[in-house]
C-alpha cells in the first residue's frame, strides 16, 4: 500500500494506492479488466494516465461497465456517479467558475481553476463532451430551480474528468 499526496479525504477515510501480492496495481486491474472507472482524487493524481491509459481497451471492446457508459446527458435521470456525454447547448461563466449545459439537460460546472485550465480548448455550442463525476439532483436538494437552472449538475473536479469530441 502506497499512501496518497493526500492521505485522508474530508471524512477521513484512507487514501492509498493498493499493490497485489505480486506488484500489480490493484486499481490498474479493475479498471482493465471494467469492473471500475479511472478517476483522479484531489491531489492524488499521480497515477491518473496509467489508470485512464489502462481503460482505454475496455472502454473500445465496450466491456462490462462500458456497455452502459458514456450515458447521454440527456438521459440522466438520478443521482449518482456517472459518465456522460452531450451536446453543448449554453455556456455561463460566473465568479466561481464555469456551467456548460449538456442536451439543455444536464450542466456540468467546472471550478474557476479547472476553468482556466481547459480556456484554450475554445469549446462552442454543438460540440460534445464527456464528463464523469457524482451527478446531483438539484431540485431535491434546493426544492426549486431557477430560471434556466438543469435539474442535474455534475461537477467536474479534474481535468482528466472531461474530455472534448
Amino acid at each position: 500500500m502506497l499512501p496518497g499526496v493526500e492521505p485522508r479525504d474530508r471524512y477521513g477515510r484512507l487514501l492509498a494506492h493498493l499493490y497485489l501480492p505480486d506488484g500489480r496495481l490493484a486499481a490498474e486491474e479493475l479498471v482493465r479488466s471494467g469492473l471500475g472507472f479511472a478517476l483522479a482524487v484531489g491531489r492524488n493524481n499521480g497515477l491518473a494516465d496509467c489508470l485512464f491509459a489502462a481503460e482505454s481497451e475496455t472502454r473500445l471492446k465496450r466491456e462490462r461497465l462500458w456497455r452502459q457508459s458514456p450515458i447521454a446527458a440527456a438521459d440522466v435521470s438520478r443521482a449518482g456517479f456517472a459518465v456522460v456525454r452531450g451536446r453543448v447547448t449554453r455556456m455561463t461563466a460566473t465568479r466561481r467558475g464555469l456551467y456548460v449545459d449538456l442536451d439543455d439537460h444536464l450542466a456540468l460546472f467546472l471550478p474557476q481553476v479547472l476553468a482556466n485550465e481547459v480556456r484554450g480548448q475554445n469549446w462552442r455550442k454543438g460540440q460534445f463532451l464527456e464528463a464523469r463525476g457524482w451527478v446531483i439532483d438539484r431540485l431535491r436538494r434546493q426544492g426549486r430551480l431557477s430560471v434556466g437552472q438543469q435539474r442535474w449538475l455534475l461537477k467536474v473536479t479534474q481535468k482528466y474528468h472531461l474530455q472534448s469530441h
